[in-house]
Formats: structure tokens, C-alpha cells, sequence
């Protein structure tokens, strides 16, 4: 039953939805991808396609102009939020779910993915 769950399109991207608008209202900096649930199912997301750098190598993010300090802040700032304050999360937080990008106006924003 619990692999049927994480298996749920739809109940991943009510998730997505859900900690959004957690996120917005907490005024944390982050980018998630954006569902379209007219195109999803339980076994079919459709969603925005995020662009991001990987976050598995710190030297070439910081080569690439990221200030790593701020996305571990932020991406900390975002987890603590999910666990401790909303209590709906991503059970999943490896390196793999994670992007930044560079915005000229925020800096450095972390990309979060995964809310199966």
C-alpha cells in the first residue's frame, strides 16, 4: 500500500500544491515545479519543467557565481518549514531532488523536486 501511495501522480502533486503554498505564505525563497492537474492522474504528472545546476559539487556551483551559503540556507530554511511547522514534506531529500538556479533579483534559489 505504501509503494502504491509514492506511486500516486495525483497525491504527488497535491504535494507540490500543498508545500508551495506552505513555502509562499512562509515568504521562503525556493522554486518547486508547478502541476497542471487537468493533465494528471494517478498515473501521469504533467508539471513545469525547472531548470537548475545540480548541487553535488560545491566548486563548480561556486565557479558558476551560486553563493552556496545561501542555498543551504534556504534549503534548510524550506526543510525546517516542511517538518516542523507544516508537517507535509519531501521524504526524499537526496542530492538527485535538488537544483539551483541564479535569479538576478534573489540570487541564488534552490529548485526542490520530488514530492512523491
Amino acid at each position: 500500500e505504501m509503494h502504491e501511495a509514492e506511486l500516486d501522480f495525483g497525491r504527488e502533486a497535491h504535494n507540490l500544491v500543498t508545500v508551495g503554498a506552505h513555502l509562499r505564505d512562509a515568504l521562503i525563497t525556493v522554486e518547486l515545479p508547478v502541476p497542471d492537474l487537468q493533465l494528471t492522474s494517478p498515473r501521469l504528472m504533467t508539471m513545469s519543467f525547472c531548470e537548475g545546476t545540480s548541487l553535488k559539487n560545491g566548486a563548480a556551483l561556486r565557479a558558476r557565481g551560486f553563493d552556496c551559503t545561501q542555498i543551504v540556507t534556504r534549503v534548510c530554511e524550506a526543510w525546517a518549514t516542511q517538518l516542523l511547522a507544516t508537517g507535509v514534506f519531501n521524504a526524499d531529500p537526496h542530492p538527485g531532488n535538488l537544483l539551483a538556479r541564479i535569479d538576478h533579483r534573489l540570487g541564488s534559489v534552490p529548485v526542490l523536486l520530488d514530492f512523491g
